[in-house]
């Protein structure tokens, strides 16, 4: 029997050498596909956020830029950029579409592999409150 135990001797650091591998691509890849899907959920948040703050009478595109950088600073996204359309918001402006773009490169908690120069783009349109005066 003695001999046998012999034979076994290292197999399980040559397994491991074999499966480690493959473990940890797994655990990283679903570390960057999760990040990936957060800072998506946040630029459509924060695009969200951004065009409600610009449909109130009286609001401007610079405040709906502060409302969406400020979910965008809550949620650790950096290097966005803003794109609010019309940038000139008047009480006769249909609607409002903020944009913002963010990299992955940018805002990845692990070096990007899977999603490496990816950017994203999300948009938002509202209609503006109608004020009858």
């Amino acid at each position: 029997m003695r001999h046998r135990h012999n034979q076994r001797k290292g197999t399980a650091a040559v397994e491991f050498a074999l499966v480690a591998p493959l473990v940890f691509l797994l655990f990283f890849a679903a570390f960057e596909f999760a990040r990936m899907s957060m800072i998506q959920d946040g630029l459509d948040l924060a695009a969200c956020e951004g065009a409600r703050r610009c449909i109130v009478p009286g609001a401007t595109s610079q405040n709906g830029i502060d409302q969406a950088n400020t979910v965008l600073n809550t949620l650790c996204i950096r290097g966005a950029t803003i794109t609010v359309t019309p940038t000139t918001i008047t009480s006769s402006t249909p609607s409002v579409t903020v944009e913002i773009q963010a990299s992955l490169d940018s805002n990845a908690w692990v070096t990007p592999f899977f999603f490496k120069g990816a950017v994203f783009d999300r948009a938002f349109t509202l209609n503006r409150e109608l004020v009858i005066q």
